[in-house]
């Protein structure tokens, strides 16, 4: 298994996978549907953790009214080999789930991080252009072409006026293309792509 630099898919395959950030909600299950194959192992991993748990009573109780009570030997060391098996299989899978749990997490982390990182290399053009990350990325989204309505939201009044003051700037050609090169995979530039769902 090779996990570092994780294979991150999330923001690098345009085409069939796109972060939802509409809400933390849609985000988390997005990032669920991406990893499904980590979450079903850990799904199958955690029941056998739980093995151990449910049958270590039932086995438990074999060994002694078989093996104890009858004075059985054979039969107590067969039925308590059978509990150290299970209890062995739980160890084992509990020690699988939280690897893929940790696993898993620290995919989605990698690929968050990835996101960010991009994000902040556009700091100095926005700096460059006398604009708030805010104000650049309103600009940019104005003036991209697979963008047919822009839909922007505030939760402080300052925010509005930036906004406002967003929709009459114009990046310049070479701008633009210096904010594609930071962003490179992280920006869907085929049309088709940018539906909602």
């Amino acid at each position: 298994m090779h996990d570092f630099p994780p294979a991150v898919d999330a923001y690098t395959k345009a085409q069939t996978s796109r972060p939802d950030t509409r809400s933390p909600t849609r985000f988390l299950v997005w990032l669920l549907r991406v990893q499904a194959d980590v979450v079903a192992a850990m799904a199958v991993a955690g029941l056998f953790w739980f093995l151990p748990g449910a049958l270590s009573p039932l086995l438990l109780g074999k060994a002694i009214d078989v093996g104890v009570l009858r004075g059985d030997a054979w039969a107590t060391i067969a039925w308590a080999a059978v509990l150290t098996c299970v209890i062995l299989i739980g160890a084992a899978a509990g020690i699988t789930q939280h690897t893929l749990a940790v696993r898993g997490w620290l995919i989605a982390l990698y690929g968050t991080c990835l996101l960010y990182t991009s994000v902040q290399g556009l700091r100095p053009i926005a700096e460059e252009m006398d604009l708030t990350m805010a104000q650049l990325a309103v600009a940019w989204v104005l003036q991209n072409e697979a963008v047919a309505c822009a839909i922007i939201g505030a939760s402080r009044p300052r925010q509005i006026t930036e906004n406002v003051a967003a929709s009459g700037v114009v990046i310049p050609p070479e701008m633009m293309s210096r904010i594609d090169d930071v962003l490179g995979d992280v920006v869907v530039r085929n049309p088709m792509l940018t539906r909602c769902v």
